[in-house]
C-alpha cells in the first residue's frame, strides 16, 4: 500500500480485532466458534464454512502491533480507533 499511495496520501483500513474485555471476548468467541460456522454450514452446505475466521482474527496483529507495522512500512501520523468494544479497529495513516 505504501508503494502505490501518493506522497501526502491517506490510508484508512477497517479490520477485525480481538476484544480486550473478558465478557465481550467470551461472546465474540462463542459467536465465531459456534454460531457462525453453524450458519455457514446451513447456508453453504460446507461443514468447514467460516471455521477459519475466528482463528484468522486471533492470529492477525491488531492495535498497537499493527500500528507499529504501519510505521515500519513508512507511514506516519498513525491513529488506531477501536470500535464496537474492540471487535473492529479503524487505522488511519499518512504517507509522507
Amino acid at each position: 500500500m505504501h508503494r502505490v499511495l501518493k506522497s501526502g496520501g491517506s490510508l484508512v483500513i477497517l479490520e477485525f480485532s480481538y476484544p480486550t474485555s473478558p465478557l465481550i471476548r467470551w461472546l465474540y468467541d462463542l459467536y465465531f466458534s459456534r454460531i457462525l460456522p453453524l450458519v455457514g454450514k446451513c447456508i453453504s452446505r460446507d461443514k468447514d464454512a467460516y471455521t477459519y475466521l475466528n482463528r484468522s482474527v486471533k492470529d492477525f496483529c491488531y492495535g498497537e502491533a499493527f500500528a507499529q507495522q504501519l510505521c515500519e512500512a513508512g507511514f506516519t501520523d498513525i491513529h488506531c480507533e477501536p470500535l464496537t468494544w474492540g471487535i473492529t479497529t479503524i487505522y488511519r495513516a499518512t504517507k509522507l
